[in-house]
């Protein structure tokens, strides 16, 4: 139920134009700003290496973990997450695969 209501939203805020959603899969690689945000190795359209800074908040959904301090380097997530119109990736749900 909890993945048809982030997909409602996303598409919500998709059709506003404000911002769009997208799933980044990768592996973890650390956490920054105490906790609120997350890094993740992952790979471009043209399979490039790059890492990517992902926020998390209050509202983020998680399953397979509760939180940041459960994440081990390496470990494969898989995350839903918004693009706000400054270019900030903002997770909405953070799944350890």
């Amino acid at each position: 139920m909890k993945k048809y209501f982030a997909m409602l939203v996303a598409a919500l805020i998709i059709l506003s134009g404000t911002a769009f959603a997208d799933t980044v899969s990768g592996t973890y690689a650390g956490t920054q700003n105490d906790g609120k945000s997350i890094w993740v190795n992952t790979k471009d359209a043209a399979g490039a290496d790059q890492k990517a800074e992902i926020w998390v908040a209050a509202e983020t959904t998680w399953e397979g973990i509760t939180s940041t301090g459960e994440l081990v380097e390496g470990d494969a997530l898989v995350i839903e997450a918004l693009q706000d119109d400054q270019g900030n990736w903002k997770a909405a749900s953070v799944k350890k695969a």
